[in-house]
């Protein structure tokens, strides 16, 4: 029986404080128990509802510890589930008995009872889960335990004659304690129902048949001893309690009835006279119903250490037979054990067949299993059960490993060595591994030691490392790994030792409870195994096996076992085997190591060291020479080794079962989690042992070959040529395939399945692995892998730094082998179903031969069949399996064992260049030295594979072209895709057999097809670097696969062109999401399929535009045209050139782009879709369409975005660069059609120009004029200009309403530049009016705006306003109200003003500003600021400033030649101003031009108009104003000289106002008293006489004139 490690039940412990009766020191009125670790497991029974009836033979495993206090720790447990639910540990506040006694009822409640110190029993009941759906059918037996479910019951009297206890049991409904008085104690359970002690003693002592019963207990036995052990049992119907007294006596009750079975017996005949004493007696397990086998320990006090094992079995009648006392109700059998070993302690007993296992404790502890005859105690056999190496002290067998080290160094190192024997998937104790670094210095939680990876366990243990060399600083570094790998063995001995056997119900399974809740499997061994790991077991190697076997056996013993296990490793790292490996160890083993290790100090060094070497070398030439005689005895050794590797090899490379499909239909079995766990630790430790046999084979030729005798024979030429051609290469291929399946073992899963999954279930989902490498897939990566750590870190500290997450343990604990066991269970569906009834042993040696036979069993070769196949074939077919589970370090790791790193195989190359391909993602880093290492990968990686393909068309790669063929159907079936792209390869045609030119058989590919063949090679290839995001490799396989396209198709083939445009969208994809934009454009235009080549700019123009790559995109040449396919619609469609369908691009990009809110930091810019389309404009000089770009923006924002004051200024910044890129263009160019695509589907507000009153510009107003015969409409001179403007007006509806809708056909620049100029002067109003609408608003009135302006004080943005939507009459009308709002604000900053101080600041202000750069008005608060601090100005006021820009502005126009306006305004100044302070005193530059100027002013004809002036006199009321003007403009007249007195209208004055004045100056005086009447009385007499005077003189002027002109006289205008 081979042990195996099977599952740690207390994974996942939930800590439940139970209570107690409490501690205390133990003293008279209690027991003194010493500290001690019990265990077992007890079979719980089944139920026909119960929930758990899926998980058969289900065990209740249970390990009772005792310090001070007392912990129970419990766990369920099935070998065909596993670990059921999570495992209790119950804290006992007491010092508890090292036992347990187990009780279930019928329908499935358990209950379990202790006993502490303080003679206090306690029953733990745990109900039976009741039944239910989803999560509570999932319940397991230990989720109800709470802190109260432990019920205590004081038994301190009825237990007091006891004595200190010596057992404990459960039978017949009473819990029975042994002790040391030679009495035994009854307690009925109920008594634990009452809590009540005084009940327990009633009910001990009634008068009831189970008073009868204790009574019969009750008496005294002193001819038989004291009670040492009981054993209950149940047989026949009837519960038995079986006494073991310390005199060897046995007696056996029976209750009910109440009976005595057997009278005392001796455990063994003549113990007595012996002196035997039991120190251990327990009842064995599997034993038929209606008998009792009681195991013993005997021991004579004369012979300490000597133990003698006696088992008696008893067979009981049925109820109701003969019940009376003697030996009336059984039969007893009794013999001795016969034991090879001195000593032993009995641990546990089990009765399979006719076969009685014993587990025992034999001397240097060790334990051991036993099988004895059940009939006579014969010994039969035995088994080492699992123990951890090496020992403390560096031996020779260190030395050897050492010097092996050092051979290999390069290969492997003592970190290597050490780490591979100690980080394997479940077999690695965590806890002892703690332990280990705790001694050394690393102070770790063991939390933090349950959650780390494999990689940071290797941390740890090189932090602990550095504390072993500064411990013993003598130690080598080899030496200091052996020391901390000792320490993990030690601590794992004390974690786990073996407690008790554990066994089905069925006995289809047995196993070993072992310290820390810790099960194992005992199985039936391989050949190899059972015979110790030695070549060959009884039937193997037919005639001269056991000479062999000896020969074999010196080789072990001559080497040790820590070098052959190197041995292994190195080969499994790929080392030479024939060339290196071999001859080093055969060198090693025939002269030794150069030295033994003298630096180590101590007992290790120096004289020591010498005296092991020589000692060795004298074992050496001993073991040669028994090497000697064992081949001396064969007739011929190379014959005999021949057979014998031919029945090793055929164990190796046959597979049992027959291939899938041979065992008919039905679905494969689907092996547990657990299940599947057993099966790889027993196929580790069997693929363990057919390594060792194969070496030590190889060695022995090595051996011979190297002395060139076989025995004392020397080799013959046929021996020589048979070991080096044919024995060597066939056991070194044996090798790595054992080799392999061992590595597959014990080598950790990056990519586990799911914890708490069967293993069958789990492996269904591989080919949803393999989905990953189609393109388009499910998410790629998303399988967990091992996080990787830097090393190097030192201490505690550097331990401590490097915590992991908690909740990986259980994805880190499966090895490689669980991706092959479903492929195991379709192959080998027998031992699969066998496995599951619990013969595990057939299931293991299957599938040691399918992983040696690389998980192919069509590969099988029997007994004179053709030759199996190679290594590279074998690895190829398992590599395969690990690539789909997404094991690419595996892979790797693989092919070097297989193949070297640089492997001349095809397949083995492409294995290893998609592993490293695979791993490409997230390889290297940020920065320039993580690029070169991802390229140094990538250039690994694509010359395996290249090598891969010159090497594809071989008959040897017939397997890869399997392989392929499977990875392009996987690729084909779920689609490809990926970054967009539709990369929708053609599939293999039906013409070659559904695999493509891939379906070459073992013969080769024919020439002609090889260059299809690669071509497919290729595609998949690059779509497999695609799936993993290594788009460098993709690209540079499908520039491959286009060298490879015409060799595959004809020139004139159809499907030649088809297929390169697909590669060619492949490469234009890859090379676009690389970022290689000039190569991705290159792929596009030279795609030869028009469809794609317009498919691939467009996705390129967006891309770039998405990048925001414009200055790529605008460096591109988008030269050339494309001629659409011809189609039903368009049978000739015209060529499109490739500039325009960018254009298009970006256009609808812009058109169907989302304005979203304003842009974030970092994110696109609002608008970039339009800001791209016009920068690409701007570049090919398409200045029209570039404006139409950011007026399409422009609309966009007014119409969608949100008011804010980043979207105004976006929309003003639009505006103004339309009209930029408009005015770049000559004037009759510069307009927008607004059936753009940007522009048609806009919604923009009404444009200004279209205003009724003179919005259009001057030379519309021309062509008008024209059409109405007119000379001129934007003069100063003429007269009736409002009956001009009104004429204009109605000319430019006339025009409007005849040409419709057409007339919003286009946009000029004129109009555009109104459009901008209101949407701004409306966008600066927005925050004096926070109600104003600016977007999302109907059309702008400019009137509106135009006041709203007026009204905010902002008089230079209203003129500028003015001038940009309005000319002629309507701009005059504008600007006379700037005007007239500009003197109002004067006038009301005079009237409001603060003294003389104040006016002398803003008199200097006024001189000191002056007016800004581009002449414009300042708003009112400046002009206020700017007076404030100046001079005494023109009128000594505080608005001397503002004044002073009103004469600027007036200035501006008298030097612009349009002095007529500049009258107009100051009348409309002096107008407002005077009716906002008819009294204010008006500055005397505004009243200067209308002071008289002589006759060619007089009162009429000038551009300043003294007349209108007069009339706003009289209007406001400044009387003596009026009267003032016209007596001066009348005397200034008089004085003048005749001559130009006589020209024509020189006299004009306005009659009729002077007639209104007089009257209103007449009507002024009646109503003025005083003064004020009397100067109104005199001013109108002295204007009378100033007209009278006037018209006297006017008069004479004419008759002189008259006279000098020969008696015509001119026409005086008197008006």
């Amino acid at each position: 029986m081979i042990e195996t490690r099977y599952f740690s039940a207390g994974s996942g412990v939930r800590r439940v404080p139970c209570g107690g009766p409490g501690w205390r020191e133990p003293g008279a009125e209690g027991w003194r128990f010493l500290p001690s670790l019990a265990g077992g497991a007890f079979e719980l029974p089944a139920s026909p509802d119960d929930q758990h009836a899926s998980h058969r033979d289900r065990l209740l495993v249970w390990q009772l510890q005792t310090h001070r206090t007392s912990t129970l720790h419990l766990a369920e447990a099935s070998v065909s589930g596993g670990q059921i639910g999570a495992a209790v540990a119950i804290e006992l506040d007491g010092h508890a008995f090292a036992g347990l006694a187990f009780a279930a009822s019928p329908r499935g409640d358990v209950a379990l009872h202790l006993l502490f110190s303080d003679k206090t029993a306690a029953q733990l009941r745990l109900p039976r889960p009741t039944a239910g759906h989803g999560a509570a059918a999932s319940a397991g037996l230990l989720d109800a335990v709470h802190p109260g479910s432990l019920q205590l019951l004081p038994l301190a009297p009825q237990l007091a004659a006891l004595g200190v206890p010596a057992a404990l049991a459960v039978v017949g409904g009473h819990l029975v304690v042994a002790g040391a008085s030679d009495t035994v104690a009854c307690v009925p359970l109920g008594a634990f129902d009452t809590a009540d002690p005084t009940a327990a003693s009633h009910l001990v002592t009634s008068t009831s048949l189970l008073q009868r019963l204790v009574g019969s207990l009750y008496q005294p036995v002193a001819r038989n001893g004291v009670v040492a052990a009981l054993a209950a049992a149940d047989a026949a119907g009837r519960p038995l309690l079986a006494l073991v007294h310390d005199s060897a006596a046995l007696r056996l009750w029976s209750a009910p009835p109440a009976a005595q079975l057997l009278a005392s017996h001796e455990l063994l005949p003549g113990a007595a006279a012996r002196a035997l004493s039991p120190r251990a007696a327990l009842a064995a397990g599997g034993v038929p119903p209606g008998e009792l086998l009681i195991v013993s320990q005997l021991e004579a006090p004369d012979a300490p250490g000597t133990a003698t094992l006696a088992a008696c079995h008893v067979r009981v009648a049925e109820a109701g037979t003969d019940g009376g006392a003697g030996d009336g109700g059984a039969a007893l059998a009794r013999f001795a054990l016969q034991l090879p070993a001195v000593s032993a302690r009995l641990l546990g007993a089990q009765l399979r067949g006719s076969e009685l296992l014993v587990l025992a404790a034999v001397p240097g502890g060790e334990t051991r299993l036993m099988a004895f005859s059940a009939r006579d105690g014969s010994y039969l056999g035995g088994a080492q059960l699992l123990s951890k190496g090496p020992n403390a002290d560096w031996g020779i067998e260190e030395d050897l490993w050492a010097a092996t080290l050092a051979t290999f160094s390069s290969a492997c190192t003592p970190e290597d060595s050490v780490c591979g024997q100690l980080l394997v998937p479940g077999q690695l104790c965590r806890t002892a591994l703690r332990e280990a670094l705790l001694f050394w210095g690393a102070a770790l939680e063991q939390e933090q030691v349950d959650a780390a990876s494999y990689d940071q366990l290797r941390v740890y243990l090189r932090a602990a490392l550095l504390s072993v060399a500064a411990r013993h600083p003598a130690y080598t570094e080899a030496r200091c790994w052996h020391a901390l790998f000792a320490r993990y063995c030690e601590c794992w001995q004390q974690q786990h030792p073996p407690l008790a056997l554990a066994s089905s119900g069925s006995g289809a399974w047995l196993g070993v409870v072992r310290g820390g809740l810790l099960m194992s499997l005992l199985r039936p061994g391989t050949p190899l195994e059972d015979a110790g790991g030695e070549a060959g077991g009884a039937a193997a190697g037919g005639h001269g096996g056991e000479a062999i076997r000896a020969a074999l056996r010196a080789i072990g013993q001559a080497l040790g076992s820590p070098a052959l296990r190197l041995m292994m490793r190195l080969v499994a790292g790929g080392v030479d085997l024939e060339g290196t490996l071999l001859p080093g160890m055969v060198d090693l083993l025939l002269y030794g190591p150069a030295r033994a290790e003298t630096d180590l100090g101590g007992a290790g060094g120096g004289d020591a060291a010498r005296r092991r070497l020589t000692e060795w070398r004298a074992a050496r030439q001993v073991a040669l020479l028994h090497i000697q005689q064992a081949l001396d005895a064969l007739p011929d050794p190379v014959a005999a080794i021949s057979e014998f590797a031919d029945e090793l090899l055929l164990a190796s490379d046959g597979v049992v079962a027959a291939p899938a499909g041979a065992a008919g239909p039905g679905q494969a079995p689907q092996l547990p989690a657990s299940l599947g766990a057993v099966l790889c630790s027993s196929v580790l430790q069997a693929a363990r042992a057919r390594c060792l046999a194969a070496q030590r084979l190889l060695l022995l030729l090595g051996v011979m070959q190297r002395m060139g005798r076989a025995g004392s024979q020397s080799l013959s030429a046929e021996q020589a040529k048979a070991i080096r051609e044919r024995l060597a290469p066939q056991l070194a291929t044996a090798l790595r395939a054992s080799a392999m399946a061992l590595w597959l073992a014990k080598t950790p899963a990056a990519c586990p399945l799911g914890a708490g999954t069967a293993a069958g279930a789990a492996a269904a989902v591989l080919p949803q692995h393999l989905e990953a490498l189609q393109l388009g897939g499910p998410t790629r990566g998303g399988m967990p892998g091992t996080p990787r750590t830097p090393g190097g870190a030192a201490g505690s500290a550097a331990a401590g730094a490097l915590a992991p997450q908690r909740g990986q343990r259980a994805a880190l604990m499966q090895p490689m082998a669980v991706h092959l066991l479903q492929g195991f269970c379709e192959a080998c569906r027998a031992e699969a179903a066998a496995a599951l009834g619990g013969r595990v042993g057939p299931a293991v040696a299957a599938l040691l031969a399918y992983l040696c036979a690389g998980a192919d069993a069509a590969k099988a070769a029997p007994r004179g069949g053709p030759a199996p196949p190679g290594i590279e074939t074998r690895a190829l077919h398992v590599g395969w399996r690990l690539f789909s589970a997404r094991e690419f370090a595996g892979v790797g790791a693989l092919v070097e064992l297989a193949g070297g790193t640089a492997p001349s195989d095809a397949g083995l190359a492409f294995l290893l260049g998609v592993s490293l391909a695979c791993r490409l993602r997230g390889f290297g880093g940020p920065g320039p030295a993580g690029d070169a290492a991802r390229r140094e990968l990538l250039d690994a990686a694509s010359g395996h594979l290249f090598r891969a393909a010159a090497g594809l068309a071989a008959p040897e790669a017939a397997p890869l072209r399997a392989v392929l063929q499977q990875l392009r159907r996987r690729q084909q079936r779920g689609g490809v895709g990926g970054g967009g792209a539709a990369l929708d390869i053609a599939p293999p045609s039906s013409s070659d057999g559904g695999g493509g030119a891939l379906g070459g058989g073992a013969s080769g590919v024919p020439p002609e097809a090889v260059p299809r063949l690669r071509l497919e090679f290729f595609e998949a290839v690059m779509r497999l670097f695609e799936s993993e995001e290594c788009l460098e490799g993709a690209l540079e396989f499908a520039r491959a696969a286009l060298g490879a396209v015409d060799g595959a198709y004809a020139p004139d083939d159809a499907a030649r062109r088809e297929r390169q445009g697909q590669l060619w969208l492949a490469v234009f994809t890859y090379a676009s999401r690389l970022g290689r934009y000039a190569e991705a454009y290159t792929a596009a235009s030279a795609n030869p399929v028009p469809g794609h080549r317009l498919e691939c700019v467009r996705r390129l123009v967006h891309r770039l535009a998405e990048e925001r790559r414009l200055d790529v995109l605008c460096g591109l040449p988008f030269a050339g045209v494309v001629a659409p396919e011809p189609s039903a619609a368009d049978p000739a469609p015209a060529p499109v050139p490739l500039a325009r369908v960018a254009v298009d691009v970006l256009t609808r990009r812009a058109q169907h782009s989302s304005l979203g809110g304003p842009s974030g930091r970092g994110s696109a810019p609002r608008g970039a879709a339009y800001t791209a389309l016009h920068d690409f404009l701007v570049c090919w000089g398409d200045y029209r369409g570039a404006a139409a770009a950011v007026l399409g923006l422009a609309w966009r924002l007014r119409a969608e975005a949100a008011q804010s004051e980043e979207s105004l200024r976006e929309v003003e910044d639009a505006y103004a660069e339309a009209v930029n890129q408009l005015e770049l263009l000559d004037p009759a160019d510069a307009w927008l059609d607004t059936a753009h695509p940007l522009l048609a589907d806009a919604s923009p507000t009404a444009l200004a120009g279209e205003d009724a009153d003179g919005a259009d510009g001057e030379g519309d107003e021309a062509s008008l004029a024209d059409g109405l015969g007119l000379e001129s409409v934007g003069g100063d001179d003429g007269a009736g200009e409002a009956a001009l403007a009104r004429q204009l007006a109605a000319a430019r509806r006339q025009r409007r309403e005849a040409a419709g809708g057409a007339a919003r056909g286009v946009v000029t620049l004129p109009a555009l530049r109104r459009e901008a100029a209101l949407f701004a002067a409306a966008a600066s109003l927005v925050d004096s009016l926070p109600g104003l609408a600016v977007l999302r608003a109907p059309a702008l009135a400019p009137d509106y705006v135009f006041d709203q302006t007026l009204a905010a004080g902002r008089l230079g943005e209203a003129e500028a306003l003015a001038h940009a939507l309005w000319r002629g009459g309507a701009l005059e009308e504008r600007l006379e109200r700037l005007a007239a709002a500009a003197a109002a604000r004067c006038v009301r900053v005079q009237v409001g003003g603060g003294g003389a101080d104040a006016a002398a600041a803003a008199a200097a202000a006024a001189l000191d500003e002056g007016p800004g750069e581009d002449g414009a008005w300042d708003d009112e608060a400046s002009a206020a600021s700017a007076s404030a601090g100046g001079r005494l100005g023109y009128l000594g006021c505080p608005a001397a400033g503002a004044w002073q820009r009103l004469r600027v502005l007036l200035s501006r126009y008298d030097s612009s030649g349009r002095r007529r306006l500049a009258g107009r305004l100051r009348l409309a100044a002096i107008d407002a101003a005077l009716a906002e302070a008819p009294a204010a005193t008006l500055p005397a530059w505004l009243l200067a031009p209308f002071a008289p100027g002589g006759c060619e002013g007089a009162m009429a004809g000038g551009p300043d108009d003294a007349a209108a002036l007069l009339r706003v006199y009289v209007r406001r009321g400044r009387l003596e104003d009026a009267g003032q003007l016209a007596l001066d403009h009348l005397a200034a007249w008089g004085a003048a000289n005749p001559l130009a007195r006589t020209k024509p209208a020189a006299s004009w004055v306005p009659l009729r106002a002077l007639e209104g004045l007089d009257a209103v100056l007449g009507e002024a005086a009646a109503d003025s008293g005083g003064g004020g009447g009397e100067r109104l009385a005199a001013l109108k007499q002295q204007l009378r006489s100033a007209v009278g005077e006037h018209l006297a003189l006017g008069a004479r002027d004419s008759r002189m004139a008259a006279a000098g002109a020969g008696g015509s006289a001119s026409a005086m205008a008197i008006g």
